[in-house]
Order: structure tokens, then sequence, then C-alpha cells
């Protein structure tokens, strides 16, 4: 159906009230099928919304199939973007438990140490945080640094004490550093597709148009939840699936950062973000 739509006229880039393009909606969905001819048919994998997130970033967000992300980065989709609290892709799949977007990120030079740009905290800190023992478990074996501190002072073994996440606070404390696994793959890239670490301005503007566009569409369409007037491809997509698309803007921001349950505010703790 895309490949009709665009053959009639539809546009790739075009960006409804939101700024998301067809493939940020795709990768957000989980549409395989979508991600896949849109990137054939030339979309870039690194148009950034309004937030300046990519669909890879979408992907890992959303409760997606991993080969979502492989494809992705399949096509020179770049890692490391970060949302306004620092957190990267790696950083979420570890956050919702995703193991196998996480080996994916991995297997594609994702920083297993990266920390957020606020509190400092490296993806096995967020294990320790969120009780995701099996990502924990295999950022051990892919050789994350259990030493390194958050800007609490803390390592990911001490928060997850913390925490009270005991399982992650043992298996942190019992990993044998022999038992490390380094990854030794070289991961497939599209070769018809050439890699932009970065876009050129006027590459950004064709594709984001002007911000006033995007207001102006915004307050003509208020009605049907922002839907409305959307074109065919956004529409094709919003079709073929039954997920609720707006689950994905969880609590107060673009990758839900309210954890009331664990209590993140509380000192001693420290903070998730």
């Amino acid at each position: 159906m895309i490949m009709a739509l665009v053959a009639g006229g539809a546009h790739l880039d075009y960006r409804a009230a939101d700024t998301m393009t067809p493939l940020h909606r795709a990768a957000a969905l989980g549409n395989y099928e979508a991600i896949k001819v849109l990137l054939d048919l030339g979309q870039s994998p690194n148009t950034r919304d309004q937030f300046e997130l990519t669909p890879l970033y979408y992907a890992v967000l959303n409760d997606t199939v991993a080969l979502c992300v492989e494809r992705l980065l399949y096509d020179h989709s770049v890692l490391g973007k970060s949302d306004e609290a620092g957190l990267q892709e790696i950083h979420q799949a570890c956050r919702f438990g995703r193991v196998q977007h996480l080996e994916t990120l991995l297997a594609y030079g994702a920083d297993i140490n990266s920390q957020t740009a606020k509190n400092g905290n490296t993806p096995l800190h967020i294990c320790a945080f969120t009780g995701q023992e099996s990502c924990a478990r295999l950022l051990l074996f892919r050789g994350a640094d259990r030493t390194l501190l958050n800007r609490a002072g803390h390592t990911a073994y001490q928060q997850a004490v913390l925490v009270e996440n005991n399982t992650v606070a043992d298996l942190i404390r019992t990993f044998q550093a022999k038992d490390v696994v380094p990854l030794r793959v070289n991961p497939k890239r599209n070769e018809r597709r050439r890699s932009f670490t970065r876009i050129r301005p006027q590459q950004r503007c064709a594709s984001l148009g002007r911000l006033a566009d995007f207001e102006s569409m915004s307050e003509s369409r208020s009605t049907d939840n922002g839907y409305e007037g959307r074109r065919a491809v956004h529409g094709a997509l919003n079709t073929s699936q039954t997920t609720d698309f707006e689950d994905y803007r969880m609590t107060s921001s673009v990758s839900g950062y309210c954890l009331d349950s664990m209590l993140l505010e509380d000192d001693h703790c420290g903070e998730f973000f």
C-alpha cells in the first residue's frame, strides 16, 4: 500500500502535526514491513522529530520486535541520540528489559558504558534501578564496567542495594571478570545506502520544513486528537496496526520519566535520570 501511495504522489518526508515522519510512525508501531519499504524507497533513517529523536529511538522505546531495530541500524541509523534527560537508546532498552534490542544495539556499536547527561547513570545503573536482571546479565557478559560511579557517587551495585533490587545486586557482586565474552561480530550494513553521521543544513531544512509551518499546522489540526489532515502514508500505517500509538507518550515527556513507585527523588536512592 505504501508503495502505491508514494507512486501516486504521497511524500515520504511529510510530517504530521507532531513532526513525525512515516518512518517515525512505523518504528514506534513496530511495523517492520513498513520500515523496510520506507527505507528501500529512500527515506533517511536519521530524520529527527521536534524532540531531535530518530526512528531508532522510538523503535527501542516502544514494545517492538528487535528486527525493527536491526533493520534501522542495517541502513546506517546513527546510535547515541539522546532525549531531553540525556537517555540514549541503550538506556531505554535496559530500562524496559528489552534484551534482544540491547544485544542488537551492542552488536552495532552502542556504548556499553554511556552515562546519562543529568545523573551519570550507565546502562548497568539503569538495570540496578529497574531490576532488569536479564539486561544486567547481558551487560556484564559483554564487559560493562561495574566500577563506574554516577553523579551521586554510587556504583551500579551500590545503587541496586539502595533500591533493594537484591537479585541484580547479587548478580553484579558475584560476577567474575573471567566470564566476560566480548562481542566479536561484524554487523551487516546496507552498502547501497551512504552513511550520514551529520545532516547538512539544507537537508534538514527540506525534511523538517519551517517550524512556523508546524506550529500553524498543529493549531489547525486540533480536532480528532491531532490526526486530522495527515497524509496518506501516515494513515496507511495507522490503519495497519492495532497498537494505540499514543501509549508511547508516557507521563510528562516523550520517554516517560515519572516512575513514582521507585521513589527516585529519595536522596538516599539517587535519581534515575
